[in-house]
């Protein structure tokens, strides 16, 4: 009779802890729905996300004397490369166009012009640009000319509206 009773207990108390942990389970899998519909709503992972839509971008090339945010795409011992917000061509910062607090001489090394410019503004980088100029090299290429300098990195407001200090290539 005391064993009966003894295995009675065991089986109640086995059969409470399996509730619970039923109980936390169930909240769990609660817990895990709730959270992929909110998912869901963001887009999850395992749904097919539709690609935003894409601006169109403009083949011409921007106007002189014109702002633009643009990202830095890549760092060359000569100046940046910028994706300019809008248009499909990017523009290149000249070194001389960069920052005040850079200067390079001609024989510094590349790779030291390339390390003091990413410092100053890394790939990825959100930037304020205006551009000096716009032309055509000799193999019929548009070539967009961009300063950082005379653009306001904070706001982008032009530091420069008389065009007197942001010119192309090597000015400044």
């Amino acid at each position: 009779l005391d064993r009966t009773k003894i295995v009675r207990s065991i089986r109640n108390i086995s059969n409470s802890e399996n509730n619970r942990g039923n109980l936390v389970e169930r909240r769990r899998s609660r817990s895990r729905e709730r959270e992929q519909e909110r998912q869901g709503r963001r887009g999850s992972p395992n749904r097919v996300a539709r690609p935003p839509p894409q601006a169109t971008l403009s083949n011409e090339p921007p106007v002189v004397g014109s702002l633009h945010r643009a990202v830095v795409k890549r760092v060359q011992p000569y100046g940046l490369f910028v994706e300019l917000e809008g248009f499909s061509r990017h523009g290149l910062v000249h070194t001389s166009q960069v920052d005040e607090m850079l200067e390079f001489n001609r024989d510094d090394p590349d790779a030291d012009k390339v390390k003091a410019m990413e410092w100053a503004a890394p790939s990825g980088k959100q930037v304020w640009v205006k551009v000096v100029e716009v032309r055509t090299d000799d193999r019929g290429q548009v070539r967009v000319g961009c300063s950082m300098k005379v653009a306001d990195q904070d706001n982008g407001s032009d530091l420069d509206p008389e065009n007197l200090r942001g010119g192309a290539r090597g000015s400044g």
